[in-house]
């Protein structure tokens, strides 16, 4: 990659030459000022609010897996998961809330 007529081969310096370009072109217009507001950088930053996932849409998520006795990337066969949903809902929905 090129830039200001430099050539940056490896990724790291890509990446830099990057940052180097957007940090130069990037003008705030709320007057952040990057070392004055370290401690407050995230503060004005506007928040996301996901929903939950509720027990019923696990229940019907479960329902859709196809009936097949080979294991996926996590090597549990989804199979297994329809058998069990009746354990695994609650476990499933609390790992999925917490992830959100």
């Amino acid at each position: 990659m090129y830039y200001n007529d430099v050539c940056y081969d490896s990724p790291e310096k890509i990446v830099n030459a990057f940052a180097m370009y957007f940090g130069s072109v990037y003008l705030s217009d709320d007057g952040y000022n990057d070392s004055a507001n370290k401690d407050n950088e995230f503060n004005n930053l506007p928040c996301i609010n996901i929903g939950s996932v509720l027990e019923s849409q696990v229940i019907q998520a479960i329902s859709k897996l196809p009936n097949k006795f080979t294991a996926g990337p996590d090597l549990v066969p989804s199979f297994l998961i329809k058998d069990c949903r009746g354990v695994l809902v609650q476990p499933l929905l609390l790992l999925f809330n917490l992830s959100l």
